[in-house]
C-alpha cells in the first residue's frame, strides 16, 4: 500500500506528500522495500536534499539491496551539483567505482556537478 502511494506521489510530482507518507511508514515500523527506497532517493533528490538521498542509498546497501540502476546514482550526483557540493558528488562516484564500472552517465553527471559548482578548470 505504501509503495503504491509513494510511487503515485512521485510520478505526480507531489514530493512533500511522498516524503510525509515515507516518514509515516517508517514511524509505523514498516521497513521500506528496494523499490520504495529507489523512489524516495529520487524524491529527495528532486526536493534538493541529496544528503538524505545518499543516506537512503547507504541504508539500502546495508540491507543488501543492490542498486544496480545507475540512474539512482546519477540523480544523487546531479542533486549534489545543484547545491554546489561537488566533493560529495565525487564521493558517490568513488563509492560506485569501488563496486562496479562507472558508466558515461555517471561521469557526465559529475562533470555537470563540477560546472554547477563553478569548477571550470
Amino acid at each position: 500500500m505504501y509503495e503504491s502511494l509513494i510511487r503515485c506521489c512521485e510520478e505526480s510530482e507531489l514530493l512533500a506528500e511522498a516524503s510525509h507518507i515515507f516518514t509515516e511508514m517508517r514511524f509505523c515500523g514498516v521497513e521500506p522495500s528496494e523499490c520504495v527506497l529507489k523512489c524516495m532517493i529520487s524524491v529527495y533528490c528532486k526536493m534538493g536534499f541529496p544528503e538524505t538521498a545518499h543516506c537512503l542509498i547507504n541504508q539500502a546497501e546495508s540491507k543488501g539491496f543492490l542498486l544496480n540502476n545507475h540512474v539512482v546514482y546519477v540523480d544523487v550526483i546531479a542533486a549534489y551539483g545543484k547545491v554546489k557540493l561537488w566533493q560529495k558528488a565525487e564521493s558517490v562516484v568513488r563509492n560506485v567505482r569501488q563496486r562496479s564500472n562507472v558508466d558515461r552517465k555517471i561521469w557526465n553527471a559529475l562533470i555537470q556537478a563540477y560546472a554547477a559548482s563553478g569548477c571550470y578548470e
